[in-house]
């Protein structure tokens, strides 16, 4: 920590990070989840490694491993940020009478089964008993330590799918599509695997009885289709959510329950598991139900004038359902203006961003995480408070990055916080198990202003089989050393990354060494080596390409797209240049060539002026 030391005094403090933990209790019985994809892994055996493997989400002696590991490298934390996604995978596909009515596989028609099902409320209910388990855990690991949560697109059942009690208008008869107006051409949807234009849509209902699963389908994409038939009731959802209870919240009061531990009711449905179940201790107070019990979100006040806002992102997803009526779900963006207001006039204060999904590009798929006119607001609210805004930590993609804003990218040049994205807990993906000790200062610091200062990356790694066997993996201010001295003075600011950024730009046509070094680390690998953090090491131009546009504020895909086309036309040139340059030192070669072959003729007439005229003729060439 010599790098850090330089740039923080006695006041430093610290909080730790997880993200993507899917703990897994099912773990090698089978009920175990495995990736569709990864045919090879094996979760549903008691043979399997304990500490987890690839392919599968996290067994509970990885939580424990990873919290025992925390507990000692970071024994009195401020407080423990965990950004979404906390339980795993396909909590649905325990009572889905097969695969394909789990809802992981994202195909609207299944995700539609699933949460018209009659085993609907039960998977609910097995969501936030695992949430509750879960979070019990960590509190037996940190009983007097704040833990702030973000709900992720697993935590609710079915997967993105949140109904916003009030604000997801039903027609009376579900069936009667478009009944007053034209099906708009614009939207297309893929209902029981074929995709359909909202005027195929409109003719499928005629013989459909509201019962079924295709009226239910439809009846959750009519907004989207048939914007002229205005809704029935007011669009702006009564501000006041004081009436709301837990039971009348659906998912969220479930969540809420499983956070919200009242000692005083030892056997609520979704906490029995017998007669050993450990409940916790409450990480939301009764105060936070009016916001959580709405949209998910919340706040914390910390010592040293810290808020901590923790939002939902599922709300903003690009796969989000069904389809609020509201521009603005759950009035958060309205709750994130107030409270950052008021942290402003508070004076002294600082707030600090936490949610799952990133506004902004995914890495590996390439797609748009969040819908474009939420993104947009986002970054209107993020962009005019950000004289208080010290930091954006999310999870989702397992994996260790950034974004930052650059030029005109949507993302805006002028922000001074980054994303900062952590990598998982779960090695489902391939990923090495990793979490972030956090560095910052605040509270007793001079201004008095919190501020992100550097980080440690600790992993897990996954070959290792059984052992329990747990390392820090890099510090920030050490690795990306070429930022050094922005870091003593910034810390983890946007122009840090920025100069990072500029840093993994290619070299002579060759990935850079800053690209190169965080490639190795996306996957939470060994440092330096990008085999072990099961990343591809051949990134030829196209993959850097790809990254650079990733990293340097799209958030769009045609932003994406255009970045992509802006570079390859880049490339173009800089061949042209290249190929112009190939020729250029052929010509200057032949010339040499003939001056040699003319001074070895002449060498013995005059030796010395020979010399002297190679000397000058080298000089030339450098």
């Amino acid at each position: 920590m010599t790098a850090m030391s330089t740039s923080t005094g006695s006041d430093t403090q610290y909080f730790l990070w997880f993200s993507d933990i899917h703990y897994d209790p099912y773990y090698s019985t089978k009920d175990a989840y495995r990736a569709g994809y990864n045919t090879k892994a094996v979760c549903n055996s008691t043979s399997i490694p304990s500490m987890g493997s690839i392919g599968c989400d996290s067994p509970k002696a990885l939580v424990d491993s990873a919290l025992a590991y925390a507990s000692e490298i970071a024994a009195s934390p401020s407080f423990i940020v965990l950004s979404g996604d906390s339980i795993r995978h396909g909590v649905d596909m325990l009572y889905a009478s097969n695969n394909h009515e789990g809802s992981e596989s994202r195909v609207g028609s299944e995700v539609e089964v699933a949460a018209h099902s009659e085993y609907h409320t039960d998977a609910m209910n097995k969501a936030g008993e695992i949430i509750n388990d879960l979070m019990a855990i960590i509190s037996d690991a940190f009983p007097d330590v704040e833990v702030i949560v973000s709900i992720g697109n697993n935590d609710v059942v079915p997967d993105y799918y949140l109904e916003l009690q009030g604000e997801t208008l039903p027609p009376d008869n579900p069936c009667l599509f478009c009944e007053d107006g034209m099906p708009d051409p614009g939207f297309s949807f893929v209902v029981e695997g074929t995709e359909k234009t909202c005027a195929e849509l409109k003719s499928l209902v005629g013989n459909e009885g509201k019962e079924t699963v295709l009226c239910a389908t439809i009846q959750n994409v009519e907004y989207l289709c048939c914007r002229q038939t205005p809704p029935t009731t007011d669009t702006n959802p009564p501000s006041s959510n004081s009436s709301m209870s837990p039971e009348d919240s659906g998912m969220l009061g479930i969540i809420y329950n499983a956070l919200h531990v009242n000692d005083e009711d030892e056997s609520p449905n979704y906490n029995q598991v017998g007669a050993q179940r450990r409940r916790g201790r409450s990480l939301l107070s009764a105060e936070d139900s009016a916001t959580f019990l709405k949209g998910g979100f919340y706040s914390r006040d910390l010592p040293g004038g810290l808020t901590v806002l923790s939002i939902n992102t599922v709300l903003y997803s690009s796969f989000f359902g069904p389809e609020p009526f509201a521009d603005d779900p759950g009035e958060q963006f309205t709750w994130m203006r107030n409270t950052l207001m008021n942290i402003r006039e508070r004076g002294n204060s600082q707030a600090m961003i936490v949610g799952h999904v990133p506004p902004s590009m995914g890495s590996f798929r390439h797609t748009q995480l969040w819908k474009e006119k939420y993104i947009n607001v986002y970054y209107e609210i993020i962009q005019e408070f950000d004289d208080v805004i010290a930091g954006q930590l999310f999870g989702h993609l397992h994996s260790d990055e950034f974004r930052v804003g650059v030029g005109k990218s949507a993302i805006p040049s002028s922000l001074s916080t980054p994303l900062l994205l952590t990598g998982s807990l779960t090695p489902i993906h391939g990923n090495n198990p990793s979490f972030r000790k956090v560095f910052y200062v605040g509270g007793a610091a001079d201004d008095n202003q919190f501020k992100l200062l550097d980080y440690e990356s600790h992993r897990h790694s996954v070959s290792d089989s059984n052992a329990e066997d747990w390392s820090k993996l890099y510090t920030f201010s050490e690795k990306y050393n070429i930022a050094t001295e922005e870091i003593k003075t910034e810390g983890l600011s946007a122009n840090v990354f920025r100069s990072i950024l500029q840093s993994m730009k290619d070299k002579q046509g060759n990935t850079s060494p800053t690209l190169h070094s965080f490639l190795s680390l996306v996957g939470s690998g060994s440092d330096g080596d990008v085999e072990s953090s099961h990343k591809d090491n051949d990134c030829d131009a196209e993959c850097r390409a790809e990254w650079m546009c990733t990293l340097s504020g799209t958030t769009t895909a045609k932003q994406y797209n255009t970045c992509l086309l802006q570079k390859s036309g880049s490339s173009r040139h800089m061949i042209g240049i290249a190929g112009a340059a190939v020729f250029a030192a052929a010509f200057l070669f032949m010339i040499v060539v003939r001056i040699r072959k003319r001074r070895a003729r002449d060498q013995y007439e005059s030796p010395s002026s020979i010399e002297g005229t190679v000397e000058m003729d080298d000089q030339e060439m450098l």
